[in-house]
């Protein structure tokens, strides 16, 4: 077997697992998992989940009035060499950045959760973000 062919046959298998473990699904239905897993109490520990939910409900929404469907057309970036699934590339459309953060927000609620690290409220990072601005001279001088 040729490298190419071979190379061929592990980028198929390679987009198999993608989109066995990555569902294309639409932000609307993502929110309601997020929502679903809030409700059953998977995310009681995050202090920010409540507002982060609702930060991605309202940029959700605010797109749909730009865009009346935010999932883009069934054609949209479909020769793209790597095939990027067409809701990740919308998702990080620029004229939706408050969608794209949203996500991200609670995506990442979702990992510190499911890899059992402890919670962290925003007011943390300004706090830490506050020591550090404070003490940069020191800290980037040595």
């Amino acid at each position: 077997m040729r490298a190419a062919q071979r190379l061929r046959k592990l980028e198929t298998r390679f987009e198999r697992v993608v989109d066995a473990v990555s569902p294309i699904w639409s932000d609307p239905e993502w929110h309601d998992l997020f929502a679903e897993k809030g409700r059953a109490g998977f995310f009681r520990r995050e202090p920010d989940y409540p507002r982060a939910l609702a930060e991605y409900e309202q940029a959700t929404v605010a797109a749909e009035r730009i865009a009346p469907e935010i999932d883009p057309p069934r054609d949209f970036r479909i020769h793209h060499p790597r095939r990027i699934p067409r809701l990740f590339t919308w998702r990080n459309d620029p004229r939706f950045p408050a969608v794209g953060a949203g996500f991200d927000w609670l995506a990442a609620l979702l990992v510190r959760v499911l890899d059992r690290m402890p919670p962290v409220a925003e007011a943390a990072f300004a706090e830490l973000d506050g020591w550090f601005r404070e003490h940069e001279a020191v800290l980037c001088d040595r």
